[in-house]
């Protein structure tokens, strides 16, 4: 069952340009050692999951869960989708175009099932 307090949650990581094999492993395991679930990459990107706790501790800031529609979006206290890099290794950090959380879809409001 999952942990309502601290629930697991998924980001996007986007690098910032087109990395060698070896230099996208390289990224990948620094996630990884962070304690971070790492999948695998679609071009200069992948996606990270973690309890929210972890979010927080790695990228020193607070996230909020709006469970308020059909799939919960997840952002920053100040309403940013996108995480602060200067939280991370310099090395890391200077890799990365950026770590957002994605918006849920947006469903139509008034969706008639098709006859």
């Amino acid at each position: 069952m999952e942990n309502r307090e601290d629930p697991t949650v998924s980001a996007v990581v986007n690098v910032s340009s087109s990395p060698d094999l070896a230099a996208l492993g390289r990224i990948k395991t620094a996630f990884s050692a962070m304690g971070f679930e790492v999948h695998a990459p679609f071009q200069t990107s992948f996606s990270i999951g973690a309890k929210k706790s972890l979010f927080e501790t790695i990228f020193d800031t607070q996230l909020v869960i709006d469970e308020t529609s059909l799939a919960a979006a997840v952002t920053t206290q100040d309403g940013a989708s996108t995480l602060p890099l200067d939280r991370l290794d310099g090395d890391l950090s200077a890799q990365l175009a950026s770590v957002e959380f994605m918006a849920p879809p947006a469903f139509p409001m008034n969706f008639t099932s098709p006859k």
